[in-house]
């Protein structure tokens, strides 16, 4: 009992501190997300600054239109690429000025008439959550590209994730608002509390220490080659894809843009070369008729350089992109712009 006590002391005397530094200091638990005016997804709350520890050290800000980057001036006459993605397109494990996003608008911008990348991409996001994404929050800034960033998980488990609420009906995307956490009644409270419960831990500095450390040790006995059986896409999967993403196509192309593809493998796909995950979203985007670009080379080859391009590599199994892996990305998009279908969809923007 007495060592209980002890120890529960020293944790007092290590905890206190650093929460009183954090709170005087204006570094800690900010909301990142708020759910929308419409009601369907969750977006950034505008003008937030955030810390993320998870995975390193990172801290960067969403501007006060509600992605990261700067704004847009309303006399502002860039060509517009907005992104949409998950959580290696939101890239909180990075400062800004090194996502993929920013290194690609300033490659572009260097390359010719001035290019805005706006990044609405948000953890957790799927591509039937992205079609919701881009009709209440991205289609007002009317971007001239749309380019969706897509992990391979996103395909693998498309079935899965078009399952109620964003679910599909063979020819759009349904929201079934009835069962989202923040709108149901059984569910809203419980939504909000562990929102403000989770920002209140990643707020300490202390536990997300204990976090990497515990991390470090998990990756000396993690599996140094793909996921237990077979990793990678299956026929309905690929299927339901296109389908999805040839709906977005159309939604972008009513609107006056183009949409274009990217995929950013997992960590563990660049360092054991599973160059097989990037035929289903070629064949996916040609479904769709749409530009597509595969980031595996440009990923492999920083890797090959000793440049590890996701969290915990070489050891963990996957993890998020690192600075090096985002400018893998982002070399490998600004290639793309560079030649074919995806320098015809820039030039044919040019104000």
């Amino acid at each position: 009992m007495r060592n209980a006590l002890a120890y529960a002391l020293w944790l007092l005397v290590l905890v206190v501190p650093t929460e009183i530094y954090l709170r005087v200091t204006g570094v800690g638990a900010t909301p990142r997300l708020r759910v929308h005016e419409n009601g369907r997804i969750t977006v950034p709350v505008e003008g937030s600054e955030v810390v993320h520890r998870a995975e390193g050290y990172a801290s960067f800000r969403y501007n006060e239109q509600g992605w990261r980057g700067r704004p847009l001036a309303s006399d502002d006459r860039s060509i517009r690429i907005a992104v949409l993605g998950d959580s290696y397109a939101e890239a909180m494990q990075v400062p800004d000025g090194e996502s993929f996003s920013d290194r690609l608008e300033e490659a572009l911008t260097r390359d010719g008439a001035p290019v805005r990348v706006l990044n609405f991409g948000v953890s957790g996001d799927t591509l039937a959550s992205e079609v919701v994404r881009y009709r209440d929050v991205v289609r007002r800034w009317r971007p001239d590209i749309v380019l969706v960033a897509s992990s391979d998980d996103d395909l693998i488990d498309m079935v899965k994730s078009t399952r109620a609420p964003y679910g599909w009906d063979g020819r759009d995307v349904l929201v079934d608002t009835k069962i989202l956490e923040w709108v149901n009644a059984a569910t809203a409270g419980r939504f909000r509390a562990r929102e403000a419960l989770r920002n209140r831990l990643r707020s300490y500095a202390v536990l997300q220490r204990a976090l990497q450390l515990w991390q470090a040790t998990e990756a000396r006995w993690a599996p140094t080659g793909a996921p237990a059986g077979k990793y990678g896409a299956t026929a309905a999967a690929e299927a339901l894809f296109g389908d999805v993403l040839r709906r977005l196509a159309a939604d972008v192309s009513a609107d006056g843009g183009r949409l274009a593809l990217v995929q950013i493998p997992k960590g563990f796909a660049v360092r054991d070369g599973l160059t097989h995950l990037v035929g289903p979203f070629e064949r996916a985007a040609g479904v769709a008729d749409v530009p597509f670009v595969s980031a595996m080379a440009s990923l492999q080859k920083a890797h090959a350089g000793r440049r590890f391009t996701h969290s915990g590599q070489p050891g963990r199994p996957g993890g998020h992109l690192t600075s090096a892996g985002q400018a893998a990305v982002a070399a490998a998009l600004t290639a793309a712009f560079t030649t074919g279908p995806f320098r015809e969809m820039l030039e044919g923007r040019r104000r």
